[in-house]
């Protein structure tokens, strides 16, 4: 029940799941009657409804050609699983499996180094290693089918036993999303706009790594938001506006035209004209399908209008508003990648400044320091003249000292100079 509540509130059609007769999807559970048993089985089978709320218990027995998809909850085990997911893709094409698990379980394993390699995995284990195993998920499961582990590792012995094996054998490729990762998110990213017509180009196509299949929008508050909050009203710029309603405009009137083949009364403008378009433009960016489409424009006037205004709609948004929105993107890209320009140009304006200062402060220096050099030589070279100075009249001294005394041993006087000169220079 809860998964079909869920649905309800993804497709935006609340309480639509609980009707027993629904054409989209019904529940096969112990608590179901076993004429609806028997009904919802040949319901699906007639290809009336594409989808089942089930246990296992439905798939064991069961051979149908038209299972394209399985969408696995709940801790189950391995083994359990494979059986599980093995109901799709059985009419030769291929079919997608998700298994949806614990990114962090509380009190498990949830790395590999949780685990301890010598002890036998224990369910909780097989379990816990099947949702963090980097290893190809088709080999895991055979491995555990076989010996009752999952590998952790692409360095197992076993596994590398079996992928020899698998590649001898000439088994095709594996396309899970262990060996194609990039593949495996882009399909997630883009399963929005998968459907039963373009499923097998989806499963097989290489996807961008960068690919956006629905336009992001940014949340905002928004008053007008849909009753579950789920999506967002976009503004659509005038150009958009009117590209749009004239795609709408031309896509509608070219299957009126198909329809009513004679001249009629009336126009295709008069079934869906400038209100409904209106409308659709309005609350556009949470039209997420024929529903909700049938409830802005208030019900279908002619058969397949809904479906031209879906598929009108889609090729809208994959082709003029995400071109928009790239270009919007690609001038973002271009004034980022501009004032990162500007931000290095002013960081090597900056460094080129630091080193212009740098190189004037070693100048500087070398100036400053050739002028204490060259002050130290003159004060050296006036401190030689002083001393010589200072020499000759040490010795022009002694000189006159000596006269003195001569001159007074002559004239027979006293003189205090008397042998002063003794040793002096004659």
């Amino acid at each position: 029940m809860e998964v079909m509540k869920a649905l309800d509130v993804a497709r935006g059609t609340p309480g639509r799941s609980m009707r027993p007769n629904s054409n989209f999807v019904r529940r096969f559970h112990a608590c179901t009657g076993e004429k609806d048993k028997v009904k919802v089985v040949q319901d699906y089978a007639d290809g009336v409804f594409p989808a089942i709320s089930c246990t296992m218990a439905l798939g064991m027995g069961q051979n149908w050609s038209r299972v394209r998809r399985v969408i696995q909850m709940g801790r189950a085990d391995p083994s359990s699983i494979c059986q599980m997911i093995g109901r799709c893709g059985r009419d030769g094409r291929a079919g997608l499996a998700i298994i949806l698990v614990e990114k962090t379980r509380k009190g498990g394993k949830n790395c590999v180094d949780d685990f301890d390699q010598s002890k036998k995995q224990g369910h909780n284990d097989r379990m816990d290693a099947l949702a963090i195993t980097l290893v190809c998920l088709r080999i895991a499961f055979l491995i555990d089918n076989m010996l009752g582990y999952i590998p952790l590792s692409v360095e197992d012995p076993s596994y590398i036993a079996e992928q020899a094996r698998e590649k001898a054998a000439g088994f095709d490729i594996c396309h899970c999303s262990n060996c194609m990762p990039n593949r495996a998110e882009g399909l997630i990213r883009n399963i929005k706009m998968m459907n039963v017509a373009n499923m097998d180009e989806f499963l097989l196509k290489d996807w961008p790594v960068e690919s956006i299949g629905r336009p992001k929008t940014t949340k905002r508050k928004n008053a007008g938001g849909d009753a579950n909050g789920t999506q967002k009203k976009l503004k659509l710029s005038k150009p958009l506006q009117d590209l749009l309603s004239l795609q709408l405009t031309t896509d509608f009137a070219s299957l009126f035209d198909h329809i009513y083949t004679k001249p009629m009364l009336f126009t295709a403008s008069d079934l869906f004209g400038e209100k409904e378009i209106q409308a659709i433009i309005k609350d556009f960016g949470k039209l997420d399908g024929i529903s909700s489409i049938r409830k802005v424009i208030g019900g279908q006037m002619i058969p397949g209008q809904l479906e031209v205004l879906h598929n009108s709609i889609l090729s809208f948004t994959q082709g003029a508003f995400l071109d928009e929105e790239n270009s919007i993107q690609d001038r973002a890209n271009r004034l980022k990648e501009l004032e990162e320009q500007k931000e290095q140009e002013r960081a090597e304006a900056q460094a080129q400044e630091a080193e212009r200062k740098r190189e004037a402060a070693k100048v500087a220096k070398a100036i400053e320091d050739r002028i204490a050099e060259v002050e130290a030589e003159k004060q050296a070279a006036r401190k030689q003249v002083e001393d010589v100075w200072k020499a000759e009249q040490a010795l022009h001294m002694v000189k006159l000292i000596r006269l003195a005394g001569e001159k007074a041993e002559r004239e027979g006087l006293k003189s205090i100079h008397r042998g002063r000169y003794i040793g002096g220079s004659a």
